[in-house]
């Protein structure tokens, strides 16, 4: 009886010992799997994000160069303005020059007559 126990007790903690070591090279290969996984899932991570980066530069870019095409196209229009200002000026002084010209010839035209008319009588 006492060897049978004996027997008993070693293939039960046989089994304990298979049991944990089993259990053991489970969790063993559950981290091994989740590790891996995890690799993968950054690799794809830093792929995709370096996508990203890389579509949203080229954007930039090209948001820059429109950028400066517009500050471009805006210092061509103040130009542009300044010189329609300027021509306007200047027409409008020819045109106001010309309408004084005018005028005093009127006047004088006008002083003649009067004048004329005075001498007449």
């Amino acid at each position: 009886m006492c060897r049978r126990a004996i027997d008993q007790s070693l293939r039960s903690h046989k089994m304990k010992v298979l049991r944990v070591s089993f259990g053991m090279w489970v969790q063993f290969c559950i981290r091994s799997k989740h590790e891996e996984e995890k690799k993968i899932q950054n690799t794809r991570l830093e792929t995709i994000t370096n996508e990203i980066v890389t579509r949203y530069e080229h954007e930039l870019e090209k948001l820059r160069d429109n950028l400066v095409t517009a500050h471009q196209s805006i210092a061509h229009g103040k130009l542009q303005r300044q010189q329609l200002e300027k021509k306007m000026r200047s027409t409008l002084l020819q045109g106001m020059t010309a309408m004084n010209l005018e005028s005093l010839q009127l006047f004088d035209k006008a002083a003649l007559s009067e004048a004329s008319v005075c001498c007449d009588e």
